[in-house]
């Protein structure tokens, strides 16, 4: 029982900063005359990651906890309200709508569908893309990128002590993550603060602690702003819903992989109740005021500490409630110190490009296209919309040629190969095709003579053969050990014995290609 409350307080103080960074992101989605508070915020913060992690811990008994998402709250602010030009109000309202729409398809089951439904390059590039516009605006927010004079971007004020005070803290907090210290990113951000104090940077907190207020965030959702936009709110209402049920699919395959508790079909048990308490928060962070929720990787800290069931989850829940009354600490914490997390997030997020297939054009064209589509354009959903486009041309495309045209280019393949002498080879046109068919409708007796693979280290002399003659005669390399230029003769021999006993029987087997499958 210790272990697991021990394992919760590490989770809660590893992901405490999202108390401080997502009022600070979603605060520059509001205006002068039509502001988004912070205090207001921070309280629906805390209260969205309480009711996310008690759910999913007394409903599905895992050990995550959940907040609000980093990458979605910058879509949120800086896709939705800045660049699309809508009110926090109106962003609101298509929040509450995908927890809606969010809980309706866990219950159904329909979320593990979309995940399996989507190809996986798209999935893993949306994560990889959303690290790169993550780091772009923590980069932005220190003002180390800026705009640039006749380009798009360019290179900040390096005189300003608060761009290098916030440099310093992205390189403590990789320090802390090497060393493997808990709590790295909060400690990073609390060491920027304090300088930052200390120093006049920014000024220190009035007071200490305070009563939570909702006052101008509860219950703002503007339906009939949304209804008005919809050409807008229906696109970011579907890329909120899409990015948080990939997102917290996610996590739960990671986070239960660490933790040792996925079935022998590598399916998190109850993973349903861990969508729906993500889809219920979501909800009632709307109505509080902030961005959707899901499940933070730093749960895999807590996991990593001995956490493996609903307990770690409620102990989360209960820090985040007794942190409710310090959010006038919280809200004296400057930019410089929020804005390393983003970076260093960020940076976690494009690990995910590894598990792309970058040889496989198919994979790896329309992966690149959400990657830099996304944070170039700054809308998550420029991203997926041109990556699933491009996969689907690509793959339609692809698929059309090959059922088109292969299994009459396999067989135009093979009457070439029958008529005309082989580039280079010694032997008779018929002997690599007429020992392939041979061995596939009368396979020797001694099958061992078949498994033999000669390649590059054997000798120059065996790339007298076509790549098609090495791959269908395979010779068992126990039987001719490479010790000199007689056991390769060996070989070669062997493989002019089967091709010439193979003439008769590939000659009689042609006609057959004309109904049968290409031997090819």
């Amino acid at each position: 029982m210790w272990t697991e409350i021990r394992a919760g307080m590490v989770t809660f103080v590893t992901m405490a900063y999202i108390i401080m960074v997502n009022p600070a992101i979603l605060g520059e989605s509001g205006s002068r005359h039509n502001p988004m508070p912070f205090q207001d915020v921070a309280t629906a913060t805390t209260l969205s990651s309480v009711v996310a992690s008690l759910s999913v811990g007394l409903l599905a008994n895992l050990p995550f906890g959940m907040a609000p998402g980093m990458g979605l709250n910058s879509y949120f602010t800086y896709g939705v309200c800045l660049h699309l030009g809508l009110t926090w109000q109106v962003a609101l309202a298509a929040v509450f709508i995908q927890g809606i729409l969010f809980m309706i398809l866990s219950l159904t089951g329909m979320c593990s569908l979309i995940q399996d439904f989507a190809p996986p390059c798209i999935k893993k590039s949306i994560t990889v893309g959303l690290g790169l516009f993550q780091a772009l605006i923590g980069f932005e927010c220190i003002r180390l990128v800026i705009r640039g004079n006749n380009v798009l971007l360019g290179l900040g004020d390096l005189s300003r002590p608060d761009v290098w005070l916030a440099l310093a803290g992205i390189i403590l907090i990789v320090i802390l993550l090497v060393l493997e210290v808990k709590a790295a990113m909060l400690l990073g951000i609390v060491f920027v603060t304090l300088v930052a104090w200390g120093t006049g940077l920014a000024s220190a907190p009035d007071a200490l602690w305070e009563m939570p207020s909702l006052a101008n965030t509860f219950g703002q959702m503007d339906f009939r702003g949304y209804v008005k936009e919809i050409k807008h709110t229906l696109p970011v209402t579907l890329v909120f819903l899409f990015v948080s049920i990939f997102d917290t699919a996610g996590v739960q395959f990671a986070a239960g992989t660490q933790a040792g508790i996925l079935d022998r079909n590598g399916k998190l048990p109850k993973s349903r109740e861990a969508f729906f308490s993500a889809g219920l928060a979501t909800c009632v962070g709307a109505i509080f005021g902030t961005s959707p929720v899901i499940i933070h990787n730093e749960t895999c800290a807590g996991i990593q500490d001995g956490g493996r069931t609903g307990l770690t989850a409620v102990t989360v829940a209960v820090c985040f409630l007794v942190s409710l009354p310090f959010n006038p600490i919280f809200k004296a914490v400057p930019v410089a110190a929020t804005a390393p997390p983003l970076v260093v997030v960020g940076m976690f997020m494009m690990a995910h490009a590894r598990f792309i297939d970058w040889e496989n054009l198919e994979e790896g064209l329309p992966g690149f296209i959400v990657v830099t589509m996304l944070p170039f354009t700054y809308s998550i959903a420029n991203g997926m919309l041109f990556g699933l486009g491009t996969y689907a041309v690509v793959k339609s495309i692809t698929l059309f040629v090959q059922w088109a045209g292969g299994a009459e280019n396999m067989r135009e393949l093979v009457r070439e190969k029958l008529k005309d002498p082989i580039p280079g080879s010694p032997v008779s046109p018929y002997i690599s095709h007429g020992a392939r068919l041979s061995l596939v409708h009368n396979p020797p007796r001694d099958r061992a003579s078949t498994e033999y693979s000669l390649d590059s280290e054997d000798s120059v002399d065996d790339h007298r053969h076509s790549p098609d003659h090495l791959v269908a005669i395979k010779l068992r390399r126990e039987n001719f050990p490479r010790k000199g230029k007689d056991d390769v003769a060996a070989a070669s021999a062997s493989l002019l014995h089967a091709d010439r006993n193979g003439v008769r029987q590939g000659q009689q087997s042609y006609g057959a290609l004309s109904t049968s499958p290409p031997l090819l």
